[in-house]
């Protein structure tokens, strides 16, 4: 099976989210604003889940809903 090079991987127990990085995320020297390394660890939980088929909707909606926190 071929990997999709813009979709995330599981190495052994590590997951490694695609990341893009924008020219508004860093200053004029390319330096990443420290604010937005929770934004990146947001997007790399929501794309693990979504790469291992958990919906953030589905597990609020069970008896016992539960979430991840970043």
């Amino acid at each position: 099976m071929d990997h999709d090079p813009g979709a995330g991987r599981f190495y052994e127990r590590e997951y490694i989210p695609p990341l893009g990085i924008y020219c508004e995320d860093a200053d004029f020297s390319g330096a990443v604003y420290h604010a937005n390394y929770v934004r990146y660890l947001k997007r790399g939980r929501s794309e693990s889940m979504r790469t291992v088929g958990a919906s953030l909707t589905d597990m609020l909606r069970v008896p016992q809903p539960f979430t991840f926190m970043v």
